[in-house]
């Protein structure tokens, strides 16, 4: 703990224990070094090895984009507008814009969940928002 009354001795003792502390746990900044040079030295195959692999990787997923980017960038962009037209024909639908009197009979016959459901010619429910 900090001393009750700073002054630049109660600082610079209470500096140099910490200091002291903290060389004393690391075992000095000179033998810390050597230490970690010789285990750099002794695993060096083992990095190398790493680096390596990891400059092989790098090499082979770049060139995996160099030919696959086109395709991706297609696809995404096909998957895009097809969300989109989904999105809006969907939205158009439950505003009531499209009118499910225009769908086939077929597809009317077969879906008995639209009937009653044409907004357009009165069917559903109609909300009025009144000011105030």
């Amino acid at each position: 703990p900090a001393p009750a009354s700073v002054n630049k001795e109660n600082v610079e003792s209470y500096l140099g224990a910490s200091i002291g502390a903290v060389l004393g746990v690391a075992g000095g900044s000179q033998e810390t070094f050597t230490s970690l040079c010789a285990e750099v030295y002794q695993n060096k195959y083992v990095i190398l090895g790493s680096a390596g692999i990891a400059l092989l990787l790098s090499l082979v997923f770049t060139q995996l984009l160099r030919f696959f980017a086109k395709p991706m960038c297609v696809l995404v962009l096909a998957f895009t507008w097809a969300m989109l037209g989904i999105c809006t024909a969907v939205l158009g639908y439950k505003a009531g814009i499209i009118n499910t009197t225009l769908l086939p009979q077929s597809y009317q016959s077969t879906n008995p969940s639209l009937a009653g459901n044409d907004l357009a010619a009165g069917g559903g429910e109609t909300f009025v928002v009144k000011p105030g």
